[in-house]
């Protein structure tokens, strides 16, 4: 999101130069894509670090280039803003723009299920469990839910650890010792 947001060319300079604020910068927009607030009407919060604000130099051009986003996607240039409180920067996002952010990630899951769902197995299938990381997003459940409306869809609280723990249980299962 932020290559968009901000260039390619300068994200990576400000990964390359601040790698730790990167990571940082990542995981606040992996938290936030997964939180439940994050698309009920709220807009979105994201810090960002001084040392990607000093890459950038000034506000203004950053805006800028949110602008030229947002007018290119037909989305309106004051549903994201810059905002600085107590010398910490930040962009302000509405949920409109947290979407059209989402949309290609959304696009390739409904195409995915479609895929998956084609052949004549598709059709025996009575319940669809989500799990993995993106399983927390709001909108990947309402994409499932509304793919999936004449069956049973099963979303289990903490979806990003089913994984782990199947990955633990079949290791322990199948190539494990006795404890």
């Amino acid at each position: 999101m932020m290559n968009i947001i901000i260039g390619h060319h300068e994200m990576g300079n400000f990964q390359k130069q601040h790698n730790a604020e990167f990571q940082d910068l990542f995981l606040s927009f992996e938290r936030a894509k997964t939180h439940k607030s994050t698309f009920s009407n709220k807009d979105v919060e994201l810090h960002i670090p001084s040392g990607l604000k000093t890459l950038i130099k000034k506000e203004f051009p950053l805006k800028d280039s949110i602008e030229r986003y947002l007018k290119g996607k037909g989305t309106s240039t004051d549903s994201i803003t810059c905002v600085n409180k107590d010398d910490e920067f930040y962009l302000r996002l509405k949920v409109k723009v947290m979407e059209l952010l989402f949309k290609p990630m959304l696009d390739i899951t409904e195409k995915t299920i479609d895929t998956k769902f084609k052949d004549d197995m598709g059709s025996e299938i009575k319940c669809v469990c989500v799990i993995g990381g993106y399983a927390n997003s709001p909108l990947v459940q309402k994409t499932v839910r509304k793919k999936f409306k004449l069956r049973t869809v099963v979303i289990p609280k903490n979806a990003d650890l089913v994984v782990a723990k199947g990955a633990v249980y079949y290791g322990y299962k199948y190539h494990g010792k006795e404890m």
